[in-house]
């Protein structure tokens, strides 16, 4: 997975589309690790909703909120295996909206990003898990 997306959607199209309650959210062109992610979840025994988490999962263990930073990207071979992840793969997903990700080609000792997008630069969902 990526490690900068873009999400410069209107939440309202996807809230209308899924029938759930709209939250403020400003357009992103760089997101960035740290920085506050839209995301919809599902809390036991609730409807799905809208929220904003910070992109990095911070396991309910951890004793430094930095480590949130190492923690961007779950290997779906290696999810099931690492403590950081456990718990969440299991009880704890969700879906992260954006309209693009990046991704860095390394050439020599320059890197290259190639943008994905839909044709139509649509909003879409990529699946994440959070913690705490």
């Amino acid at each position: 997975m990526c490690g900068r997306y873009s999400y410069t959607g209107n939440p309202n199209h996807v809230t209308t589309r899924l029938g759930i309650e709209s939250i403020p959210s400003k357009p992103r062109y760089n997101m960035a690790p740290g920085q506050q992610a839209v995301i919809i979840r599902v809390l036991e025994g609730e409807r799905p909703a809208l929220d904003k988490l910070q992109w990095g999962l911070i396991p309910f263990w951890a004793k430094d909120p930095s480590m949130g930073f190492k923690t961007i990207n779950a290997r779906s071979e290696k999810a099931e295996s690492t403590a950081s992840f456990r718990a969440p793969l299991r009880y704890r997903r969700c879906l992260v909206l954006m309209n693009s990700f990046f991704e860095w080609e390394k050439s020599g000792r320059k890197k290259q990003p190639w943008r994905f997008l839909m044709k139509d630069e649509s909003t879409f969902a990529v699946a994440g898990l959070w913690d705490h």
